[in-house]
């Protein structure tokens, strides 16, 4: 938000005009902060939370002036090739203990095994996998920035098989179910046109009930319905205010007002209502229309809007990072 009133005053009237999509949640989630009544740190969290995809919107948005088309391809190349080499030396790192793991974990404030590795960096389904985190310390994260680029790579920049290979094994090793899921529903709509009408939109009525068959298995997944369900059953037209619940709640405030936890869709109605979520989403609508010509782009978006309904990390900074940034490039694209 602070990208864009700094830069609003220096575009020209055309695209001044399309950033000013961005008003109405700038001016709802102030007047929450404002006149919010949870403590004012939990408020600030939950704000930063939900303002950051339109900051990172703007700044893709911006970056027209300065880069290309290419420059934007080579920079996500190079991002990939870092993430790759941080996959080789992590391992490196936890499996031959070739740092001191105890400092950095102090530093992180993360819990160890036995073995000297983070809990978190451990697959919840086997116990025993190590997940792949590269420079990242979040595997979820990691996995949405990888799904993301190989839905790049291939429909937007044609690269070597050898290239998307070496991405989707370092996805892979994220174990990131989030991501998986983002993939497989990103390349089944992109393909679309190989499946039978009946196929598909069967397939899409699917995925809900294997998601609630899947939770009786798995607690993570049980966790994320179960709070999207609260979030539905306790809807209201305001919400209960900016703070009131989620994860940021619970960590700066200590309790939450409703028990939803783990699902950015579901604290997004849940902290500002119906009437927020849709002020909140306006934007990405409007995105959506105007990105016509990058249907991969289009899809992304979508997907990662849906798989937020069930996961928080979903929308963390850096999962959108490289989608919120390649949306607000191409939308200033004069060619869009």
């Amino acid at each position: 938000m602070l990208l864009l009133l700094i830069h609003l005053p220096f575009l020209n009237r055309k695209k001044s005009s399309f950033l000013i999509v961005f008003l109405p949640i700038a001016l709802l989630l102030g007047l929450h902060l404002i006149i919010g009544n949870e403590p004012i740190l939990s408020r600030v969290a939950s704000l930063r939370q939900l303002s950051i995809p339109f900051g990172l919107l703007t700044l893709g948005f911006l970056m027209v002036n300065i880069f290309r088309k290419q420059d934007l391809q080579s920079w996500f190349r190079s991002a990939i090739y870092l993430l790759l080499f941080g996959s080789i030396v992590m391992y490196a790192v936890f499996l031959l203990e070739l740092l001191p793991i105890q400092s950095y974990a102090d530093l992180k404030q993360l819990a160890l095994t036995d073995n000297n590795i983070p809990f978190m960096f451990y697959d919840g389904i086997s116990g025993n996998l190590i997940r792949n985190v590269s420079t990242f310390l979040d595997p979820i994260n990691l996995g949405h920035f990888l799904a993301f680029s190989l839905i790049y790579f291939w429909y937007e920049k044609k690269s070597s098989l050898l290239f998307l290979a070496l991405i989707l094994v370092a996805l892979v090793l994220t174990i990131s179910k989030g991501a998986f899921l983002q993939l497989v529903l990103c390349i089944f709509i992109l393909e679309r046109h190989l499946f039978p009408r009946w196929f598909f939109y069967g397939g899409l009525l699917c995925i809900i009930p294997l998601l609630c068959w899947a939770s009786i298995y798995h607690g993570g997944i049980a966790a994320h319905l179960h709070g999207l369900k609260v979030a539905c059953t306790h809807l209201t037209f305001l919400g209960e205010g900016l703070g009131a619940v989620g994860n940021q709640a619970l960590l700066f405030k200590g309790e939450t007002s409703l028990a939803i936890f783990d699902t950015y869709i579901g604290s997004v109605v849940g902290q500002i209502g119906l009437l927020g979520l849709a002020i909140w989403l306006l934007p990405f609508c409007i995105l959506l229309l105007k990105l016509k010509k990058y249907n991969w782009l289009q899809v992304l978006l979508i997907t990662q809007l849906a798989v937020a309904a069930i996961s928080e990390n979903t929308f963390n900074f850096l999962s959108i990072f490289p989608l919120m940034l390649c949306i607000g490039f191409y939308s200033n694209k004069e060619d869009v």
